[in-house]
């Protein structure tokens, strides 16, 4: 998930945080990111379809946390697949099926702690699991919003015009999708790493720190995209460091393509640089237009506007438009975003109190934070 080795581009532009500095403002939470950190505590009984549902008491344990610290939170989830994702989806999945082949094997060996490593790997949020979260959510009154195709896209949609002050999440794709913004790798404690791009021009570099004091945003997007994204895999040798300097020193997709031949990035076969100059433009394309759910019009729009030369059918990886209708039912949570048919709920194994917010667990955790809160040594970027 997100650009491999970008953020520590960003290390200087960053300033380690607590999210009560937000205190009053509404924030998007890509809420994907709670799940799977929920999943990982039953990651064997999920993998092995058992009765659970621990993941939602890390996720409202967060919830609540953020409200505990008086800050506003409108929890964003994944809808659709994304025709342009195809490629890094099927991976995923291949990549999940073998961990479940390796967990059981170490199972039936009684190799258990091996086997919960691989547990953690091929675990899969499900939309059953998501709507666990949306249903709880909206007992407690939690704003949440399904995004028509990719999180991430909507997460930028929202803090671009302006309906969120900021974005958390642990994902680097925000920086190409332009959220002004981002809050990343906050903790259980509200501990977290702030980094604003609407100010990354004007901030001094020191020695040795990257200087993006003349960077366009599409020049960011596209060191991003060469760097390597989940639209368009690297070249060999391609990592945001050498991206960085191409990019800085070739703002257009054709001196690009140029300083890459020149490097020789295009003497394989299958790397041939018109088939990479047009999965690069379908990857552009992809960060600036993508679907998102508009909340004020109740319409699903581009996170952009497309110029007048490109067809629906140019932009169709986008993902494909859909009856307003429709739209209004899966991104308020109504029904399932890939079957457009009601939520199948998974049955409640937890008791309320292991779900719901719990004061003693809670303050037991303020507690925990006060007596460790000086040892507190996270670090974006190791």
């Amino acid at each position: 998930m997100g650009i491999q080795g970008l953020l520590p581009l960003f290390k200087n532009h960053c300033k380690k945080g607590h999210v009560s500095e937000l205190k009053g403002q509404k924030v998007a939470i890509d809420a994907y990111v709670w799940l799977h950190r929920g999943a990982y505590s039953c990651s064997a009984e999920l993998c092995q379809n058992k009765p659970t549902d621990k993941y939602l008491g890390y996720c409202m344990h967060m919830v609540n946390m953020l409200k505990h610290n008086k800050v506003i939170p409108v929890l964003v989830f994944d809808g659709a697949r994304l025709p342009s994702k195809a490629d890094t989806e099927s991976d995923r999945r291949s990549r999940r099926k073998e961990a479940l082949e390796q967990a059981q094997i170490h199972l039936q060996n009684h190799r258990y702690e091996q086997a919960n490593e691989c547990f953690r790997k091929a675990v899969d949020i499900k939309p059953s699991m998501a709507y666990q979260l949306i249903s709880q959510c909206k007992k407690e009154g939690v704003e949440i919003v399904v995004a028509p195709y990719e999180a991430d896209a909507q997460l930028a949609h929202l803090a671009r015009t302006g309906y969120v002050s900021c974005v958390i999440t642990e994902d680097s794709d925000l920086i190409p999708y332009g959220a002004p913004k981002i809050f990343f790798k906050m903790d259980k404690y509200g501990h977290g790493t702030l980094l604003n791009l609407a100010d990354i021009n004007h901030t001094p570099t020191a020695n040795g720190s990257t200087d993006f004091s003349k960077f366009t945003h599409d020049m960011m997007m596209r060191m991003c995209i060469l760097s390597g994204c989940d639209y368009l895999s690297s070249l060999s040798g391609i990592g945001p460091k050498t991206a960085y300097k191409i990019i800085k020193e070739n703002r257009t997709v054709p001196k690009i393509m140029e300083a890459l031949r020149k490097l020789g990035k295009f003497k394989r076969q299958e790397n041939t640089q018109p088939k990479y100059r047009e999965a690069f433009v379908r990857a552009e394309l992809t960060f600036k237009h993508q679907r998102v759910f508009d909340i004020l019009s109740q319409e699903m729009r581009c996170l952009t506007d497309p110029p007048s030369c490109l067809t629906e059918e140019d932009i169709y990886f986008c993902g494909p438009t859909k009856p307003t209708d429709i739209v209004v039912q899966i991104c308020t949570g109504m029904i399932d975003p890939m079957s457009h048919k009601p939520f199948v709920s998974a049955p409640s194994y937890a008791s309320k109190s292991s779900v719901s917010f719990n004061s003693f667990s809670y303050l037991t955790c303020i507690l925990e934070f006060n007596t460790t809160k000086n040892k507190h040594n996270s670090n974006l970027f190791q």
